[in-house]
């Protein structure tokens, strides 16, 4: 059973009521001790050498626990059990039940507060009108308020000590309660004061809309971005953990209300206790939801605002007859009571995801196993029967059932983390999505892979881990620096790919056991980008081509043996794809999904590393690619040993957090944009190094980029164009004639026999674009006198261009 459910029948409550806090504090091994109205002890959550914990009854009796010098905040028994046992809410709430049913021993009780305005009135009348200190308050927050309005509007001040003074009034506008915090630490209640009122109430106006926060400075930020819109924003007095009350529902009462708590357990209960209090009061119910571990201020305005926009409705499950028993799930007969068993299973959801096409993928646990289940799937029986199938699961309902259970789920959602999800891993809004259901980062993104043609798991390994950055360097000196520094840029500036608007792909090429493979292998399995074997053109498909390179924006996509004698349609799409990648264009597809005659498109946004010992030819390829030649010598066996023997787990892990902060400075160089492809081609490499140079604190040798200007110079100076035109010197039509020839320092083309002999001869010479292009690329580069015509027929006569062929 998870909290969800828990809090829908009211055992979450009842267990409160029938639990000491301070007793099960005492038994997990905190002592406590009186000390006013509280009890105070040492926290157990950071290493605390003077009593900075305490425990407290609210105005309705309800007891919380939490610390004024560390991160756990205001919580009840279940938060504070789930914290100190490392357990989910359920096994928190089992915990609870048997601590109930055993006994524990009993803690000193704890004294009713009494109530007194006298110190709270003193602290807001001796507090003087704020410069500095709220400013900087602000500033710390990265919070964009102005300063002047947060004292207008919520009438904080500042006392002698420099604390920010936050009054509590009521809706009449009298004094209830103070608070005073110091910088960015927490606010601490004023003794005598009575937090009975919502935050902010005095300056309600009623409105038909109108945002529940959880704590002040939420409140303000929240309402500050709605400064100019028809909606009230209130906030909770004392922490999400405390009973709403009567008066404060009645706030609320014909309102349509948006819950805005924050992004963790203890804000989702608290978003499931005050919507079953809301429930039949106020005219609408709406759940915003946040990241994990985040608050309204730290969600960034556009987060925010996509929170409130997106908040989910809530519904009441009365009216449904699909419900849990025990562990399955089961129909009530609404006339009888009786219920037929439809599963034997039963969902536990964690997390909700939302594509960008419109579609929602739960993430349920059912027994011990976790999986992701689609709205397409759930919307028709037999595919959802056979997806129970495929996990030894067992489901009996129909159609209707099965959307009985749909909306049971979406009634769930409201209360658990909400993600926004994509099917490509890799960066998103400043967050690096992993194919684990990892991220890293701030971001509220999440990766869905069930269904995915690619398994990028398989792949892509980057978790936390053993840490040294030496291996850098050693990367740096396993072979010349010519070779390894436009390789190690290449890598370190892959992860930032979609940042650029162009961006290379990489060619390792060289004869057999030269060592181009175990080169790239050991790069990349170092940052753990690539943690496989390259998939060889030789045994792929162009279908898995096109799903590879469409699977990422930031990981490196590796590909083997480009050479004669590849599966050409494997080839032929890996050759689109380098077209493609560039520049991130798309290629629209068929035949993918659930849908089989639906299209995708499918964009090429992946980082491309190709080995092989074919050169590469083609002109649009060589201003696309950095083609780094190995030769037999210059590799380094040592530098090799130690990458192999250095323990770095967590290379890629630490490299691309470190990349999130760096991002954020104001001083982060700015990705390249060059109107030269291989310009921009080095310069992003150098970029690349640049940073890895920076992470490594400057401990790898100079950029070398000669090696790739001379494959790039060769490759300008022997394009499959003056090939032809070379080849053609040797050639005749049919009649014997001559299709090229040179006349003094020009050259003489009949460019349409030219390829029609080509063709007939069986030779292999492959025109990107064909004819037309042929044509173009010579009026490019040469003058050109048309329509002469000789013994041999009609030609054109290109001035200069003997001196080439």
């Amino acid at each position: 059973m998870n909290w969800a459910q828990l809090q829908q029948n009211s055992d979450y409550r009842s267990i409160k009521e029938r639990l000491s806090l301070a007793a099960v504090i005492q038994v997990l091994g905190t002592p406590l001790q009186q000390s006013g109205d509280r009890l105070v002890g040492l926290c157990p959550f950071h290493n605390d050498s003077s009593p900075s914990f305490a425990v407290w009854k609210t105005e309705d009796g309800d007891e919380l626990c939490g610390c004024w010098s560390c991160d756990f905040r205001p919580s009840d028994v279940f938060t504070f059990i789930e914290r100190r046992l490392n357990l989910t809410f359920s096994q928190a709430a089992k915990v609870a039940l048997a601590y109930i049913n055993d006994g524990i021993p009993e803690a000193p009780p704890l004294p009713e507060r009494e109530y007194d305005f006298a110190a709270s009135k003193t602290a807001v009348a001796e507090a003087v009108e704020p410069t500095h200190a709220v400013y900087q308050f602000l500033a710390d927050r990265d919070l964009p308020i102005l300063d002047s309005w947060l004292v207008a509007e919520f009438r904080v001040g500042v006392n002698r000590d420099g604390d920010i003074i936050v009054p509590h009034f009521g809706r009449d506008g009298e004094l209830h309660a103070a608070k005073k915090r110091r910088g960015t630490g927490k606010p601490i209640t004023i003794p005598g004061g009575r937090l009975d009122a919502l935050y902010g109430e005095w300056r309600d106006r009623n409105r038909k809309d109108v945002i529940l926060c959880e704590g002040e400075s939420d409140t303000w930020f929240v309402a500050w971005l709605h400064r100019d819109k028809d909606v009230d924003v209130l906030g909770l007095p004392s922490g999400v953990s405390s009973k709403p009350k009567a008066a404060w529902v009645d706030a609320l009462r014909n309102r349509n209300v948006t819950l805005l708590f924050d992004g963790d357990d203890a804000g989702r209960r608290g978003a499931a206790s005050w919507a079953l209090e809301l429930n039949g009061v106020a005219d609408s119910i709406r759940v915003a939801s946040l990241a994990d571990g985040h608050d309204a201020c730290s969600s960034g305005e556009t987060v925010l605002e996509t929170a409130v926009r997106k908040a989910l409705p809530y519904r009441d499950l009365g009216s449904l007859a699909v419900t849990e028993q025990d562990s399955h799930y089961v129909k009530i007969n609404t006339a009888t009571g009786a219920g037929t068993d439809l599963s034997d299973f039963v969902f536990d959801l964690r997390s909700t995801t939302d594509l960008v096409d419109g579609s929602i993928y739960f993430d349920v646990l059912a027994g011990d196993e976790q999986h992701q289940l689609s709205t397409a799937t759930l919307s028709n029986s037999n595919l959802f029967r056979k997806w129970c199938m495929d996990r030894m699961l067992s489901w009996k309902g129909s159609s209707r059932e099965a959307a009985e259970l749909f909306e049971r789920l979406k009634a769930y959602a409201v209360f658990t983390p909400r993600y926004q999800g994509t099917d490509v891993t890799g960066l998103h809004d400043g967050t690096f999505v992993l194919p684990d259901g990892g991220r890293i980062g701030s971001g509220v993104w999440m990766y869905v892979g069930e269904g995915q043609t690619v398994k990028a798991e398989d792949q892509i390994k980057i978790h936390p881990g053993p840490l040294n950055r030496e291996i850098v360097r050693y990367l740096s000196l396993m072979h010349e620096a010519k070779i390894m520094t436009p390789l190690l840029g290449w890598v370190a500036a892959s992860p930032l790919r979609s940042m650029c608007s162009q961006f290379p792909i990489l060619a390792v090429v060289g004869g057999a056991g030269f060592g181009k493979t175990t080169l790239v292998q050991a790069t990349l399995r170092s940052f753990n980008f690539w943690c496989a074997s390259p998939m060889t053109l030789s045994s792929t498909t162009p279908h898995a081509v096109q799903s590879f390179v469409a699977s990422t924006n930031a990981f490196p996509v590796w590909f083997d043996e480009y050479r004669y004698g590849a599966r050409p349609d494997a080839k032929s799409a890996l050759d689109q794809a380098i077209r493609d990648a560039w520049d991130g264009s798309s290629s629209v597809k068929g035949g993918y999904g659930e849908n089989r005659v639906a299209l995708k498109y499918l964009a090429a946004t992946a980082p491309i590393v190709i080995t092989g010992e074919d050169a590469f030819s083609e002109t649009s390829h060589a201003e696309r690619m950095i083609i780094l030649s190995i030769g037999p010598q210059g590799r380094n066996a040592n530098a090799l040993a130690a990458v192999e023997q250095t323990v770095c787990e967590g290379l890629g892990y630490d490299y691309l957090a470190w990349l999130t902060q760096r991002v954020r400075q104001d001083d982060f160089p700015a990705p390249p944009r060059e109107h030269d492809r291989h310009t921009q081609a080095r310069a992003v490499c150098e970029w690349g190094y640049g940073l890895l140079n920076e992470y490594a604190s400057g401990t790898l040798p100079p950029f070398d980029f000669s090696l790739a200007e001379v494959e790039y110079e060769s490759m300008a100076a022997n394009t499959p164009y003056l090939e032809l035109l070379r080849g053609g010197l040797e050639l005749r039509d049919q009649q014997g004639a001559e299709l090229v020839w040179i006349d003094v320092d020009d050259l003489c083309v009949r460019r349409r026999a030219l390829l029609a002999a080509v063709k007939r001869a069986g030779l292999e010479f492959h025109l990107p674009g064909g004819e037309r292009a042929f044509g173009k690329w010579l009026q490019q580069y040469f003058e050109t006198v048309e329509g002469l015509r000789d013994h041999r027929g009609a030609y054109t006569l290109y001035k200069g261009a003997a001196q080439y062929i």
